[in-house]
């Protein structure tokens, strides 16, 4: 059995979690990116502008957990919830 980590997702704003979906908008306002670009990327890849976007140091919560959560090494794939 293989497990896709979350970083490795594209964004689905279908599928995406409400405070998911929440900060990708808010990134979209912030960056000027629209929301259907964002489905072309990876989480990973979003995370990324969030940094260009926001600094490292005033990522918002959202992105800021994410980046803790997604520490290289410390990756959890999704499972059944």
């Amino acid at each position: 059995m293989s497990f896709a980590f979350p970083s490795d997702e594209r964004f689905s704003r279908r599928d995406a979690a409400r405070a998911q979906l929440e900060a990708v908008e808010a990134l979209c306002r912030q960056s000027g990116h629209e929301l259907e670009t964002m489905e072309q990327l990876t989480l990973a890849e979003i995370l990324e502008l969030a940094i260009e976007t926001y600094g490292e140091a005033e990522l918002p919560a959202y992105w800021s957990n994410w980046q803790d959560w997604m520490r290289p090494g410390t990756e959890q794939p999704m499972g059944d919830l």
